[in-house]
Formats: C-alpha cells, structure tokens, sequence
C-alpha cells in the first residue's frame, strides 16, 4: 500500500501517468458518499475519483489478495473488483487537497485520538481537530473512513506507510512520526534459507520475492508464510543458474561439454555458490527502494535476482 500511495498521489509510477494522478480529484467535494454513489454508477463518474492506469493493477490485485477489505468488492464471494475501497479513494483525495493546499497532518496526535472514532457515538473534538492539522471536514470523513474500514487504523500506524505519506511532503515531524520513519527498515526481514552466508562461500546469491501472490498470511515471525509453489519456483531458478553457470564454465574448454561433464561442473558450482532466500513475506522492490531493500535484506550478496511473479 505504501508504493501505491505514492503512485495515486503522483509522486511515483509511469512518469506519463503522475500529473493526471496528482489532479484528477482535486476539484471534488470530501464527501464518502459521493464516491460510493460514482463507484457504484448511480451518479457521477468514478474517473473524477481515480486514473484507470493498467499498470497499477498488478500491484493493487496483489493488495487486494492479501487484503480483501481494501477492493470495493470487499469480502463479496466469488467477486473481486479492480477498484479500490471507496474508503481509500476518500482518503487519497484528502492527502491531494492537504498536499494542493501545502497544508501537513500531524500524524501522532491522529493516531493517538483515532480509535476513539471507531465508537459511532464519538466526533472529532476540536483540539485532536486542531493538533492533527486537520479541518471539521476533513476530520469528518476520516471518521467516517475508520466507521466503514477499522483495518485502516493499522495501516495508518505502519512505519512503511508513514514513510510514503512522509516523502510526499504531507506529514509534519512529530515525535511519534520520526519513531516510525526510523522503524521502515527491511533488515527485520532477512534472507531466511542462509540469514548470514559463510565466510567460506565463493559467490552469494540472494533471491528476493516483489510484487508476488505466494504467500499465505498467518504463520511465520512477520504473520505470513511462503507457498509450496514458491519454493519450488525458488528451486527452479537455483538449477537454472547453476546450470547455466557449468555451461559457461565448459564453453572455455573446447571438446569438454559431455554429459558427464556437464554434471561434474555443476557439482562443483554447487560447492561455490551459496543462495539465500527472502521468504517471510511479501515485498515490493521498485527502483527507487531497491537500494535500501538490497542493504537491509541481503548485504553479503555478491549478486541479488529479484523474483516477481503476477500469482
């Protein structure tokens, strides 16, 4: 969700795309209703809402595979919408108006007050108004948001989200905003199959999963679990290059590439290479983060293949 913040609000994606996703909103009203009534085509036009940019749909399908709240189909059987929750639309053309006004949100004293609103009898007060940079109306359709959507709570609070609403410019830093700037580090995620490689390996290998549906949530130290199909694409892709890399190896040696010798030099690749697998949970590794994810995750590689996978 954090990179799909950042491509909604124009600040990342297809460089085509990011003026038309900056804009488009702007000139409509804060009102939840209002896009309920233009998603569901009863009136309005969802287009004054969001940009119908394809190449956002890997990424938001993904989001919605791993939760399902956050499509505007929700937990409909046997339906998944490619929109999003019309909680999110109202959320993303808030941060346009606040960014277009270059206004800031106070993010703690938000979150600090926010689990009051998920009580229907309570209304913003106007000091938690006041402290979280916020309008009556603005702070009025995050109520409204938090009612319909409670999942919206965490996902406010998550140091990675944070960080995006913080390089768009729309977060004043507070205390508590800076405790999670410094908590959106990939290390608490490291490659799992060798966390730490020997000091005895000759190549390290990292593999890295983006962008991928291969993970069951619940299970595991960070609440996911990798599927069987992903360590056997995992498997295949260590074959591969091993394989590739004995038959580099006997394209030197003129008359050597022989079945049998084929398989000597990959056993003896084996022996030199060392893989290591990111395999906890999900990622999305996109140019610009992929510096950071490569230092937090696997700093001892001496080559990292990302894999990405659309299921």
């Amino acid at each position: 969700m954090s990179y799909l913040l950042r491509v909604v609000l124009g600040r990342a994606g297809d460089p085509r795309l990011r003026k038309e996703w900056a804009t488009t909103g702007l000139n409509e009203r804060l009102d939840l209703e209002a896009i309920y009534r233009a998603m569901r085509g009863h009136d309005g036009n969802v287009r004054s809402y969001m940009v119908l940019d394809a190449n956002v749909l890997d990424l938001s399908q993904t989001l919605f595979y791993y939760d399902k709240d956050l499509s505007f189909s929700k937990r409909r059987s046997g339906f998944m919408s490619i929109y999003p929750a019309a909680e999110f639309l109202a959320l993303r053309l808030l941060f346009l108006h606040k960014i277009e006004k270059g206004e800031k949100i106070r993010l703690g004293p938000l979150v600090k007050y926010i689990a009051r609103l998920k009580d229907p009898r309570n209304t913003p007060a106007p000091a938690w108004l006041r402290d979280s940079g916020l309008t009556p109306q603005e702070g009025k359709l995050i109520r409204e948001c938090i009612l319909r959507q409670h999942s919206l709570t965490e996902y406010l609070k998550d140091p990675f989200l944070v960080a995006a609403l913080h390089a768009v410019g729309l977060l004043h830093l507070d205390p508590w905003t800076r405790g999670r700037l410094k908590a959106a580090r990939y290390a608490r995620v490291p490659c799992a199959r060798a966390p730490r490689f020997r000091e005895t390996d000759r190549v390290r290998v990292a593999v890295l999963t983006s962008l991928t549906r291969q993970f069951r949530k619940g299970g595991g130290g960070c609440g996911f679990e990798p599927t069987e199909h992903l360590s056997t694409l995992v498997a295949r892709l260590e074959k591969g290059i091993v394989g590739t890399a004995a038959d580099l190896i006997l394209e030197a040696i003129p008359g050597k590439k022989t079945p049998g010798a084929l398989r000597r030099a990959g056993q003896e690749v084996r022996r030199r290479v060392a893989f290591a697998v990111q395999d906890h949970r999900p990622l999305v590794v996109y140019p610009e983060n992929a510096e950071q994810v490569i230092r937090d995750v696997c700093p001892d590689a001496d080559f990292v293949v990302i894999l990405r996978g659309k299921r």
